[in-house]
């Protein structure tokens, strides 16, 4: 469930909802290694990409990247003109 979905409920039914009605589990998520390549990653993740990527070391949740890091991530790219530490 998204962010949208969640604001269309009414005030009522949300005094009624608990978080356990929206959880969604780690394996409808994108996920990634810290040591991966972060264009790599990005390519195969795909339209799940608005959902975020969780960044795991083994079974361990190390960090998020959300849909907001990635565009300020893409943004700088387009700005530099080339990916960092990459030749023009």
């Amino acid at each position: 469930m998204f962010w949208q979905d969640l604001s269309a409920l009414t005030s009522a039914a949300n005094r009624q909802q608990r978080l356990r009605d929206f959880a969604q589990p780690l394996e409808a998520f994108p996920t990634a290694s810290p040591e991966e390549d972060l264009e790599v990653a990005l390519s195969c993740v795909g339209p799940a990409l608005a959902r975020g990527v969780l960044v795991m070391d083994g079974h361990a949740l190390v960090g998020i990247l959300s849909g907001v890091d990635i565009a300020r991530i893409a943004a700088l790219w387009q700005t530099l003109g080339s990916r960092p530490g990459l030749a023009a």
